[in-house]
């Protein structure tokens, strides 16, 4: 990086992680093994994060991770 930002290269390379980390409904769908329409319907109801950009729901992968996977690395808590 040079004293006044980033070069090109670095640009790039950050936009192009930047749509890495976004997937659609339906990639999620596909990756949960269910379908277009429950992934729309948990995006809608709030329990999975994601913003709407015209017709079409947008999920971070970390916001999807937390809906698969809970908000601590260990997993849901277990009763003793």
């Amino acid at each position: 990086m040079s004293a006044s930002g980033p070069d090109v290269d670095e640009k790039r390379i950050l936009e192009e992680q930047r749509v890495i980390a976004v997937k659609t409904s339906s990639e999620v769908a596909a990756l949960l093994q269910c379908t277009d329409r429950s992934v729309r319907r948990a995006c809608g109801q709030g329990r999975l994060r994601a913003t709407k950009t015209g017709r079409q729901w947008l999920i971070r992968e970390n916001d999807l991770d937390t809906y698969r996977f809970g908000k601590t690395p260990h997993g849901p808590h277990q009763p003793a």
